[in-house]
């Protein structure tokens, strides 16, 4: 269950990562915060839009490889195991770079219904099953607590009596 101080601290994550990306660039990040960023905007997309808004309406299907990696790398195993089987839906299971070159996947597919029940199917899971997105994040900033706060001049960590 997603807690107010899990939400908080995943924001504020979010927020010291963001000036982080203003000062140093994306390439600047260490991986670990590349992670948190990757995931936050497939949870964010996903949630706001379903799962095949990362492939059809989103720069995000052209990082599905690395999007994978992060959701692996952050820990949200169900996520990334729902998000990878959604591959399938490409030839090969390999999602083609550029948007256009998504979309005429789409336009290919002749059974729209079809298309549309296998991203349902695989979002009615994610809702159901996959890990809760600020409780993910948290649990994320806590196992790497040093590194982050090292990074953010700030103290992520429960404090200890």
């Amino acid at each position: 269950m997603e807690t107010d101080r899990q939400r908080t601290i995943a924001n504020q994550c979010h927020q010291r990562i963001q000036a982080r990306i203003r000062e140093v660039g994306w390439v600047g990040l260490a991986a670990d915060e590349q992670h948190f960023e990757n995931t936050l905007a497939f949870y964010g997309d996903v949630e706001g839009n379903g799962l095949d808004s990362v492939f059809f309406n989103s720069y995000l299907g052209d990082m599905a490889e690395e999007l994978l990696e992060s959701l692996r790398a952050i820990g949200a195993d169900k996520a990334a195991a729902i998000f990878e089987r959604s591959f399938a839906y490409f030839p090969d299971a390999k999602v083609p770079v550029g948007l256009d070159n998504r979309a005429e996947v789409l336009r290919q597919k002749r059974d729209r219904a079809g298309e549309i029940e296998f991203f349902n199917k695989l979002c009615e899971e994610f809702y159901a099953e996959a890990e809760k997105r600020s409780t993910t994040l948290y649990r994320f900033i806590l196992s790497h607590a040093d590194d982050f706060e090292k990074l953010h001049g700030m103290v992520y960590r429960e404090p200890t009596a």
